[in-house]
């Protein structure tokens, strides 16, 4: 199965087989933090908002400016209709095998149109292909393998006198660009797929092992050369900053020692491997298992690393350098997600499948080559066992493909793997809660909530539903009692069992429970707000006041604060005061008219002349 007599036809036919086996995902659903990263995000609604995406790292989830502008364009071009974004993903997907298939061939690495299959291919590459939000790996996928063969290109055209006749680092052919061009090109594509996503960032190292794999030599002067790609990695640290300050992934939670650290890099360089080999099940989130130094069972993982790169080091004279060199670069670009680094995901699991995407590129060549030089005896053989072997991965990626059509299905495929995963359970309510099935997600949201870290969205969801059923409202405050119980030091769980007692006409509950928040969280400034709504119903305006105000030095855009703060001074005879803050409430909005009317009473109580809240 070369595919090289005709490129073009081998080509569409990769294409086609791609197209085939994601076939399900073109109706597939948004899913998850597909809100936050489109249809809830406001960047991508005006020029503004693109500026917001280049400009501000902390404008979306994680400064990933390039990603965030295809879904910019594509928001302007089909809106909240899922299939456009899916359709996109797929195509890059099959581009980056393509790109892969070439990057193979120039290296002459046996069975490399087989290899570029298999990744099209494999079911565990679904999860980053039909997940909208995963644009990022497909995107910087593509863009890194780009990079990778313009710059072998570029050294082996600038220091073709230092490989070995007989092992040429790259089949180098014609071609319109000097060693410059294909350099600007590398660092180009380099730069833009660590501008889509910074988990590539390691890509410098593996341009080392591709060369000391090609010429069996390194030396000084090559990590010289490669000096512009090492400090383009360092935009990596923008997304440390932001994981650790901006999404959360610290304190407590991230509080893994040395030992910790290794044994979870270990065990999840084993398990992609495992799943690489033998994919079942695949699921969306795994179960997060314990880490436990004193468990001789948790050492046999770091052992079999250590083992199995010594085995390949040893046997390099016997099998090549070939199989050494896949195994370190598999391991060098599964490193920023190994939990070295503190990433949000760690929450739920040590392990996803999208977190394989691109470290499964070195393993599956590997996989490629050994079937074709096991069968190059047998030629004949070669092609029906390639041929049956794609099948088999087009029916797989096919029938997991098929879970994304739905949220409801897709979590309710993980909860049958990982029947404790909380976020599981709070998204499954989210998606029945959404259809109307408001028991049945309450039921869902209470699995969420028996564990911990209490699901936050699951949380706010309850409160949602007893807000619209007023009825549950004794059911989801039971829930809340007992989340409280298991996360005594969560804020939230006392703020919305305030809202909930507030929505029921139980102020003086509302406001211990309101005063309980602010007290595990001082900067809470929706506890401060509703506390000062609270206290306003119990006509205690002075200390109502004091809570509002600090409500609006906290975040001064809370318009229910800016308006109860202005009744409240008014209450206490302090109208001079009072008028600043209606007119900061008619500004925030604008269309309010109970706010526009008190702005009007007290602006001919202070006898000014009408102020424009919409200057």
């Amino acid at each position: 199965m070369k595919g090289s007599k005709s490129p073009a036809l081998a080509s569409l036919a990769l294409i086609a087989l791609t197209a085939l086996a994601y076939a399900p995902a073109y109706h597939a659903a948004f899913i998850w933090d597909d809100s936050e990263y489109i249809l809830d995000n406001k960047n991508l609604d005006s020029p503004a908002g693109l500026a917001r995406i280049w400009l501000q790292p902390g404008a979306t989830p994680q400064y990933y400016p390039l990603t965030f502008t295809t879904f910019w364009i594509e928001h302007h071009l089909w809106g909240a209709n899922p299939a456009g974004y899916h359709i996109v993903n797929i195509a890059l997907h099959a581009a980056a095998a393509l790109a892969l298939w070439r990057l193979l061939r120039k290296l002459r690495v046996p069975g490399a149109y087989l290899a570029a299959a298999l990744f099209a291919l494999h079911p565990i590459t679904v999860e980053s292909v039909a997940w909208i939000s995963e644009r990022k790996n497909v995107l910087s996928t593509l863009l890194a393998l780009l990079a990778v063969d313009a710059a072998l290109t570029w050294f082996a055209m600038k220091h073709a006198q230092f490989a070995p006749t007989d092992t040429p680092l790259v089949e180098l052919r014609r071609s319109p660009f000097g060693a410059r061009e294909h350099l600007f090109i590398a660092l180009l594509a380099y730069a833009a797929a660590l501008l889509a996503k910074t988990a590539v960032c390691t890509l410098p190292v593996v341009l080392l092992i591709l060369i000391w794999w090609r010429t069996g030599r390194l030396h000084p002067r090559d990590v010289r050369d490669f000096a512009p790609f090492f400090v383009l990695s360092l935009v990596a640290v923008i997304t440390i900053y932001m994981e650790t300050r901006h999404i959360g992934a610290a304190g407590a939670d991230f509080a893994f020692s040395p030992i910790d650290r290794l044994l979870i890099a270990s065990r999840a360089i084993c398990f992609y491997a495992a799943k690489l080999a033998w994919p079942f099940p695949l699921v969306f989130i795994y179960p997060r298992w314990a880490i436990n130094p004193a468990s001789s069972a948790q050492w046999l993982y770091p052992i079999t690393v250590t083992a199995a790169l010594a085995a390949l080091f040893l046997a390099r004279r016997q099998l090549g350098r070939g199989p050494l060199a896949a195994a370190l670069i598999y391991i060098i670009l599964l490193t920023p997600t190994l939990g070295f680094i503190n990433i949000n995901f760690m929450l739920f699991s040590f392990v996803a499948d999208h977190f394989a995407y691109l470290p499964a590129i070195p393993l599956l060549p590997l996989a490629a080559a050994g079937i074709t030089l096991l069968l190059r005896d047998q030629r004949r053989v070669v092609l029906p066992v390639a041929t049956a072997l794609c099948a088999f991965l087009v029916f797989l990626t096919f029938r997991h493909a098929r879970l994304y059509q739905s949220p409801e299905k897709l979590w309710t495929h993980t909860l049958s793997n990982n029947p404790h995963s909380p976020v599981a359970h709070a998204a499954l309510g989210f998606a029945l809660q959404q259809r109307g099935a408001a028991d049945e997600s309450i039921a869902q949201y209470d699995a969420a909530l028996q564990q911990t870290p209490l699901d936050p969205s699951a949380l706010y969801n309850l409160a949602n539903i007893a807000a619209a059923r007023p009825n549950r409202a004794s059911n989801v405050l039971a829930i809340y009692a007992a989340a409280a119980n298991l996360d005594p030091k969560n804020p939230h769980v006392p703020y919305l069992t305030g809202l909930l007692l507030t929505a029921t006409n139980h102020s003086d509950e509302a406001i211990t429970n309101y005063e309980r928040a602010i007290a595990l969280e001082p900067n809470f400034a929706a506890a401060y707000s509703n506390l000062g709504g609270a206290l306003m119903h119990k006509d205690r305006y002075p200390e109502a006041a004091q809570a509002l105000d600090r409500a609006i030095q906290l975040q001064p855009d809370l318009f229910e604060a800016q308006l109860q703060l202005a009744v409240a001074l008014t209450k206490l005879g302090r109208n001079a005061e009072a008028l600043n803050h209606y007119r900061a409430a008619a500004a925030l909005n604008p269309t309010h008219a109970e706010a526009q009317s008190l702005l009007r009473e007290a602006e001919s109580r202070n006898s000014v002349r009408p102020h424009s809240s919409n200057k």
